[in-house]
């Protein structure tokens, strides 16, 4: 709030405790501050815990096993996924999540929560995509051995969840990103190109990851498995090797094209700068 204009510190303030006033009105970081400040007084009052922050560096996820990764990745590589260098092929379950300093307050409610839910397997077999005004998602649709299982990991996991933090969940659709594109015909173009050579692949759950990631352009490392069906607490919850494990299959600045993953991450780096310049405000 300290860098707003009074103006707008006071229409951010009137929108939250008037509902008249329009929310496009709103400045999206002042809103989450007062949300916030809201929350830290409601807690105080009430002798709750302080609900947790949500950071988009931190999530929880199903990621496939190494021996599946190629055509995912190679499908990924020719469309020129931005993530590429970034994530691993995933599924996201919570995202954004809480920073890694706070994984042990919420892990263990989180391996209660998928203690009652068995192996599965998955199948990639159907591209499908989201499609907005200005932009459009290409992605992989699972399918399951248990008919909405991956339903199922993450309403419990939103329950859970919800009790640590403040983020209301709007609506969950499994899939597995390739790209995102600036337009609907190039997303339904890609769709078909990949479409002439994919064949299905099919892989065993039997973990969710905890990943993390630190700056705006390096990749997401496994920093915890939570084992499904596994009612040890101490045998479910494993810790990745020295805090934290690199996934092995996940290529390097110079296995791909560097003029559009370098400017990709430069966009990254000069958007991390300015946020930094009006923290410093």
């Amino acid at each position: 709030l300290r860098t707003m204009t009074p103006a707008r510190r006071a229409m951010a303030l009137g929108a939250l405790l008037m509902p008249g006033i329009r929310s496009y009105m709103v400045p999206c970081a002042a809103s989450r501050a007062i949300r916030g400040m809201c929350f830290a007084s409601r807690a105080a009052d009430t002798g709750e815990e302080p609900r947790l922050p949500v950071v988009h560096s931190s999530t929880l996820a199903i990621v496939p096993p190494d021996e599946v990764w190629e055509p995912i990745q190679q499908a990924r590589k020719e469309v020129r996924d931005a993530g590429l260098l970034r994530w691993p092929p995933h599924c996201n379950l919570i995202y954004p999540f809480v920073p890694p300093k706070h994984y042990g307050k919420v892990l263990g409610g989180f391996g209660r929560a998928l203690a009652a839910v068995e192996p599965f397997d998955i199948t990639l077999s159907q591209f499908e995509a989201f499609h907005r005004k200005t932009s459009s998602v290409l992605w992989l649709k699972p399918e399951t051995s248990v008919p909405g299982v991956i339903d199922e990991v993450h309403r419990a996991l939103a329950e859970e969840f919800s009790t640590t933090n403040n983020t209301p969940w709007r609506g969950f659709t499994p899939h597995f990103t390739i790209s995102h594109f600036e337009s609907r015909e190039a997303c339904d173009e890609a769709a078909a190109r990949l479409g002439e050579w994919w064949q299905p692949i099919t892989f065993h759950v039997d973990q969710i990851h905890v990943m993390s990631r630190k700056g705006p352009v390096k990749p997401f490392t496994l920093r915890y498995r939570v084992r499904l069906g596994e009612p040890n607490q101490d045998r479910q919850i494993v810790a990745a090797q020295d805090g934290e494990e690199s996934y092995e299959n996940m290529p390097r600045e110079g296995d791909i094209d560097t003029g559009w993953s370098a400017r990709y991450r430069k966009g990254l780096l000069d958007r991390q700068q300015r946020g930094r310049r009006r923290k410093s405000r």
